[in-house]
């Protein structure tokens, strides 16, 4: 593995950037079936493009660990940049912008180091959604009691709070709620009966507790028919709702919603029970009267939809629920992300037992740092790691807690590209980092812009662009111009010469017609060029449906199937069979068809034999490589072969005689002169060295 760090110091902090390679397993392979441009080898991190003008090269797509062996001159290799800006404004997040050119693969990410400072006594929107159902009314009497305790014990940890109040029901429909006028009892107490809302914004948020405290007071109890009630729909109201319900997103406020309920939930799909068919729309509707008047139009929201707005509203949500749904709700919580939610327990024997909550749950929300990152590109990867304070190193997650005011929280975010979105409109992105429970301001996020490399620089001049006397060029058949070393053809014209023929609709050639196999041009495992199919690496065949490994096996002084490593021949399927080249023959192509390697002196076999598969079989009497040698009845070699054997043996008497000292014994000098002297040449060397050789 390769890993180059860029490492820059912009306004005090360090970015660090690591490129890495971990090359695939047939890195070769995998380049060369990235052929069809220059922007679909960059495309695949392991590769580069040879963009050198010259024609008879062709593999174009190369490892890029190939470049000091590759005949290529000229080559395009975008790698992944990491650019800093200098932040010129306030901010609690630094660095404030970082812009990345990245590379597509998981293989090649950045990492960027960037440092959080909490501030003291940030301001604070509290909204608390109640259950007013009869159950419920004990806990709406203390939270208007204790309204002045909490609202004295929160302005301790805050500068600016204000706090807003709402009630939910359920559906006003059977079977959620009774639709007729009946006597409701509730703690021994008769109520008139009153037609239930679903949610209604009693109070908006505001500073002044005495009206919060007359609000909550003047809240009517209400009843509903089943037991699940209506909490995530009236949650999505006070989600959606900003303008409505005076939500701040300036000067850092943070949002808190404590919904507080003893009872479980509706979710989509229950609406059907009472006729209510449309989907939740995720959208504000309030009418004059605060009241939500879609309740009997639209279903209940999905959980997904409530996560989607809490993330994109940055809104933290505590679930205070009795202790018999304490396990349905942190389910809830948990689908949600314990990062912008949580559950408390509340009891009935203790008077104070919301407002402690609320406290408590606060206090852990502002000692409480969790970068989130919103990315709006499926492409994108964002992996956070933190650095706590009294920490030495950075662990994976995004979050740190029990911080003290101006804590420094460090955030390390590894970015990565996927893949080349097909959309090129999508090969810019934005994602934005963010500390939860921040307003929504761009001053206090990390604002990454994302460049991705999907194409090549060469590829971004057209044809228009060209001087007229090189548009078109004879290396493109004078039918089409030259762009990243490969020819771009005219309308109509195709083939990596522009010597191939398209059809007028522009979609196939004709020649393309000629390697469908399947519907699928060349079986997916090759490229059709005018009309024949150029196999990948392992395959074979007319459409390359056959491996290559189902070739007939090569026998074992061939070079290959086929002998094909030796350029002999290729294989053929369906049915198998070598195919030879011109001037080879035989089942695996071993035999050349002439007659040349069987002649000696112009003869064929010195006219003492027959050249079969380019080797000569002698006539009886006849001995040698070329029939050269005739054998005498005495077993010596005739007088006309003379000058034959003074050649055959030249080598092996000169080693014996020359190249090694007399003094050695003579199967030493063989050993030596093996090389030279083979068994038929120390047959006829006479017995004239100081030992006779047997």
């Amino acid at each position: 593995m390769e890993m180059s760090n860029l490492l820059m110091f912009i306004s005090g902090f360090i970015v660090i950037g690591n490129f890495q390679e971990i090359p695939p397993p047939d890195l070769e392979s995998l380049c060369e079936s990235k052929t069809q441009s220059c922007a679909e080898c960059l495309q695949t991190p392991e590769c580069m493009w040879c963009k050198d003008p010259n024609v008879n090269i062709k593999k174009r797509c190369v490892p890029i660990k190939s470049e000091s062996g590759s005949s290529c001159q000229e080559f395009e290799n975008q790698t992944s940049v990491l650019e800093m800006n200098e932040d010129a404004q306030e901010s609690a997040v630094r660095p404030f912008h970082v812009h990345v050119k990245l590379r597509p693969g998981s293989r090649h990410k950045i990492n960027v180091t960037m440092a959080y400072t909490d501030e003291e006594n940030r301001p604070l929107d509290l909204y608390i959604l109640m259950d007013l159902s009869c159950t419920m009314s004990t806990h709406k009497d203390r939270v208007a009691k204790l309204a002045k305790n909490l609202a004295e014990n929160l302005r301790l940890l805050t500068s600016g709070l204000r706090m807003g109040f709402g009630s939910f029901i359920d559906k006003p429909v059977l079977p959620y709620a009774q639709e007729k006028e009946t006597k409701i009892t509730c703690n021994g107490k008769e109520f008139p009966f009153k037609k239930p809302h679903l949610f209604k914004n009693e109070l908006s948020l505001t500073s002044d507790i005495d009206t919060f405290t007359k609000s909550v007071n003047d809240s009517e109890i209400l009843f509903n028919n089943d037991v699940p009630e209506g909490g995530l729909d009236a949650l999505m109201q006070v989600l959606v709702c900003k303008d409505e319900l005076g939500w701040r997103y300036e000067n850092n406020t943070r949002r808190l919603i404590v919904l507080s309920t003893d009872g479980p939930f509706h979710i989509a799909g229950d609406g059907r029970l009472g006729g209510i068919l449309l989907p939740n729309e995720g959208r504000c509707h309030l009418n004059a009267k605060g009241e939500y008047d879609k309740a009997t139009v639209l279903d209940y929201p999905t959980v997904s939809q409530i996560r989607d707005k809490i993330h994109e509203h940055n809104i933290y949500v505590i679930f205070a629920v009795t202790n018999q749904h304490k396990r349905l709700y942190r389910r809830l919580a948990e689908k949600i992300g314990l990062d912008l939610s949580s559950v408390s327990v509340i009891t009935e024997d203790d008077s104070s037992s919301l407002t402690k909550v609320i406290e408590e749950e606060y206090k852990k929300v502002a000692r409480t740092v969790n970068f989130q990152p919103v990315i709006r590109n499926p492409f994108v990867d964002v992996t956070l790691y933190a650095k706590c304070p009294g920490s030495s190193e950075y662990r994976k997650g995004n979050g740190c807690n029990n911080l003290t005011p101006k804590a420094r929280v460090e955030y390390r975010v590894e970015l990565g590209l996927k893949r080349c979105p097909p959309d090129a409109t999508l090969w810019r992105s934005e994602v934005a980092i963010r500390p939860s429970t921040f307003s929504s301001g761009n001053d206090n996020f990390l604002n990454v812009t994302i460049d991705m490399v999907c194409d090549c620089g060469c590829e971004k001049s057209t044809q228009t662009s060209l001087p007229p006397s090189i548009q078109r060029i004879p290396q493109c058949n004078n039918k089409g111009f030259q762009q990243c070393g490969i020819c771009k053809c005219d309308e109509g014209v195709g083939g990596p010469f522009c010597n191939c023929t398209v059809s007028d609709a522009g979609v196939k050639s004709v020649d393309q017609e000629m390697c469908l196999y399947g519907g699928e041009l060349c079986s997916n495992r090759g490229s059709c060029v005018c009309g024949k199919c150029d196999c990948k690496k392992g395959y074979v065949g007319t459409h390359c449906e056959c491996l290559e490994k189902d070739c007939p096996a090569p026998a074992p002084d061939d070079k290959g199937h086929c002998n094909a490593n030796a350029m002999q021949g290729s294989c053929e399927c369906n049915p198998w069979r070598c195919k030879c080249n011109p001037g080879f023959t035989g089942e695996r192509c071993q035999c050349p068809t002439s007659d040349e390697m069987c002649r000696y002196s112009s003869k064929v076999c010195s006219n003492f034999g027959h050249c079969k598969c380019g080797k000569c079989i002698c006539n009886a009497g006849y001995h040698g490589n070329f029939c050269e040698l005739k054998v005498d009845n005495n077993n010596a070699y005739s007088s006309e072969c003379t000058l034959s054997l003074q050649r055959m043996v030249e080598p092996c008497i000169k080693c014996l005689a020359f190249d090694y000292a007399s003094t050695f014994p003579v199967s030493t000098r063989l050993s030596s002169c093996k090389g030279q002297c083979g068994s038929e040449s120390v047959g006829m060397i006479k017995p004239t060295l100081h030992e006779k050789i047997d």
